[in-house]
This record gives C-alpha cells, structure tokens and sequence, in this order.
C-alpha cells in the first residue's frame, strides 16, 4: 500500500512533535535536578539575611540595631537625638509680614478672584493676594 503526501506529512509531523515532547521532558528533569542540587548546597544564612536588608546604608545599620536591640545582643539605648527648629518669635514674623504687605514693598491685585481663604485656628479669614514690586535683596534693604 503506497503512502500519499498528505499522509507522509502527518507521520513526519507526529515525528517531530515527538522528537519535541522528549527533549521538553529532558529539559525539564534537568531544570528539576539543578533546582534540587542549588537546595540542597545552600548558601550561609547570613547571606540571605543580608539580601533581605534595605540597599539603604543608614536604613540597614538602623534595621540591625534594632534587631540586635530586640535579641538582647546591645542594650537598648534611651537617649535619642530631638532636633531642635530655630524658629522666628511670633512677634518678629508679624513685623515681617507687616513690612511685605507695605504699599511701597508691595501692591495688592485688584480682581475679586484674586482672594485666598486661609483658615487660622479653625476661622476662615480672606485674603487679598499681593505682589511683590520690589526684588528680595531690594526690600531687604529697604528694612534696614
């Protein structure tokens, strides 16, 4: 009995699909063989330890002293840094204010639109918006 082409094909095809199943299922059994051997020769502890800390320097030398704080390896220390702002009195930042909002520093815009509500200790107070006239370092002198 004499094959057609057709048929040829499709037993040349179901070859080589073959042919492919196999070497997938050779792949496979590989990848799964190294996946077992890298399990088991694992790396140090400390070394997945260190690939789980932030990249951060700062954040990593804070994440281990507080690990080594809450292990009892380091005492825990009690005294921490509070910054402290160098602040303006509040009167001084009045007269600032005052000195920016004078007519021959600075002019208020004309238009209705040109308002902003501020709210200042739970009241609502509205505000014309102004522009400066002058440069910084101008009014600046003007002040002294």
């Amino acid at each position: 009995m004499v094959k057609s082409n057709a048929e040829r094909n499709l037993s040349k095809n179901k070859l080589k699909s073959e042919q492919m199943k196999q070497k997938s299922r050779i792949r496979d059994n590989q990848r799964r063989r190294n996946l077992i051997e890298r399990f088991n020769n694992q790396q140090s502890t400390t070394y997945k330890s260190r690939q789980s800390l932030p990249k951060d320097p700062s954040k990593r030398v804070d994440v281990t002293q507080h690990i080594a704080q809450v292990l009892n390896v380091i005492p825990t220390t009690t005294k921490h840094h509070k910054r402290e702002q160098r602040s303006l009195s509040t009167a001084l930042e009045e007269l600032v204010i005052k000195f920016y909002y004078r007519g021959d520093v600075s002019y208020q815009m004309p238009s209705k639109r040109d308002c902003i509500t501020v709210d200042d200790d739970g009241k609502k107070i509205t505000l014309q918006k102004s522009s400066s006239s002058r440069y910084v370092n101008e009014a600046n002198l003007l002040l002294k």
